[in-house]
């Protein structure tokens, strides 16, 4: 099944136990979802974009963050959004090892997330759980094991997810996520650190030119 024509091993399964009525029903019941997914994956992904412009955090961001008045919907960021996702998409064309190093790289981005989160859930609840705010609905003393099973899956998959699939390992078949993955890392501490250090400099100046003025008068 992993050496199918198609390239997906349930396809493979499905021809076995049916005929091509029956592949294609079958594998319609799985592509509809995904295509209903892929949806509000972007609607998501396009609210974050949002508000990520509203404050100020990306490029163009008075366009990005304009919201439609007569939508009531950001539809900059919206369009923005599907543009990249088809760019992204047209990588798969020129280099397939691209392509799953982008794929792999958002599932570690997902999972680093997460077990940020997570982390932090389970100090707060472990050291200081006066601090956390009342919920409507809980696991009770169950939660606790729950969220540090959640964290133990999420970092064994953060883990996993920068190995390659297969060996012998070539320039190919290599994992190239976690070289973006940290190539990323690096230049948002570097934004991060100038952006702060710009904020310095000006509060500084600021504070110059005040004592300047008071000088003159």
């Amino acid at each position: 099944s992993l050496n199918d024509d198609t390239g997906f091993p349930f396809i493979y399964v499905f021809k076995q136990a049916t005929n091509t009525a029956g592949v294609n029903g079958l594998t319609a019941i799985i592509l509809i979802p995904v295509i209903l997914s892929n949806i509000l994956f972007n609607a998501s992904t396009a609210r974050q974009t949002f508000s990520f412009a509203r404050d100020r955090g990306l490029p163009f961001s008075s366009w990005i963050a304009k919201v439609d008045e007569k939508r009531k919907l950001p539809v900059n960021s919206i369009i923005l959004s599907c543009i990249i996702s088809a760019l992204l998409s047209l990588i798969n064309i020129g280099s397939e090892t691209a392509f799953n190093a982008i794929v792999s790289l958002n599932v570690a981005a997902l999972m680093f997330s997460y077990s940020i989160s997570m982390s932090c859930l389970i100090w707060r609840k472990l050291f200081h759980p006066h601090t956390l705010p009342p919920a409507r609905w809980g696991l009770g003393c169950y939660g606790l094991a729950v969220n540090i099973i959640g964290w133990l899956y999420v970092l064994f998959a953060l883990f996993w997810s920068f190995w390659p699939e297969a060996t012998p390992v070539t320039t190919e078949t290599f994992n190239w996520s976690v070289v973006i993955f940290v190539a990323v890392f690096l230049m948002y501490e570097n934004t991060i650190s100038l952006k702060t250090t710009v904020a310095t400099l000006k509060l500084e100046c600021d504070s110059v030119a005040s004592e300047v003025l008071e000088c003159e008068e």
